[in-house]
């Protein structure tokens, strides 16, 4: 597939083994700066007010999100979904609330008042987590 990038590094670049060096290396840049790789919340300050929104892949995706998948009905598998504990005297719409109204407001979860053992997406996990926690090994 040709883009858009690699017509300008092709107009660029003196000859093809440049453009053969170069484009991989732009390419990796812009896909680490359109919130595939790395969600928008978690780019540096520095990067994310201006990369995020010059970069051409943050609209492509965006484009391919918004038309092929946004009112898809998604069904999870058993082995897709994961296993978490909740709080004590908590279901487990309760514990998720906050999340549920913001980040997760299009997810569905599957026992909003189950209270022990309950299933949430991995997603979900993952937003769940602490900065503590991502740290750890």
């Amino acid at each position: 597939m040709v883009t858009i990038e690699n017509l300008f590094i092709a107009a660029y670049a003196p000859n093809a083994l440049f453009a053969s060096l170069a484009n991989p290396l732009v390419i990796g840049i812009l896909v680490s700066f359109c919130g595939v790789m790395v969600p928008y919340a978690e780019i540096n300050v520095f990067w994310r007010y201006w990369m995020y929104y010059l970069n051409p892949f943050n609209y492509l995706m965006g484009s391919m999100l918004v038309f092929t998948v946004w009112d898809t009905d998604v069904r999870c598998t058993q082995s897709e979904l994961a296993i978490f504990d909740l709080p004590a005297n908590s279901t487990c719409e309760q514990y998720l609330s906050t999340y549920l109204e913001t980040l997760g407001s299009a997810a569905d979860l599957l026992n909003p008042s189950a209270t022990a053992h309950s299933y949430g997406l991995v997603y979900l996990m993952m937003k769940l987590r602490t900065k503590a926690s991502k740290k750890a090994e």
